[in-house]
């Protein structure tokens, strides 16, 4: 029970860190934990702040938890940029 609830305060620590500074919009989900990660590498490499909300703790169960989503959140106004780096190198 320790453990989920430090994976649980580190995405939501993450998640208010980012917020603070812009409101957040979901552009993508996995379920896929190192393709998420690779996407957050690619959103951050073009300049786009992300958040990956489910990741800590989706890492944590990772074979256990295949239910649990991975939702990329990114600031409003660059939601439509970050659908198209997705598109382009994810999909």
């Amino acid at each position: 029970g320790l453990i989920e609830s430090v994976a649980i305060a580190l995405d939501l620590l993450e998640e208010g860190k980012i917020r603070r500074k812009a409101s957040l919009v979901k552009v993508a989900e996995f379920h896929d934990v190192p393709k998420a990660g690779l996407c957050k590498s690619f959103l951050e490499g073009q300049g786009i702040q992300c958040h990956l909300r489910g990741y800590y703790y989706r890492a944590l169960f990772y074979f256990f938890g295949p239910y649990i989503e991975v939702s990329v959140l990114v600031p409003e106004g660059k939601a439509e940029e970050a659908k198209e780096i997705i598109k382009l190198y994810i999909e």
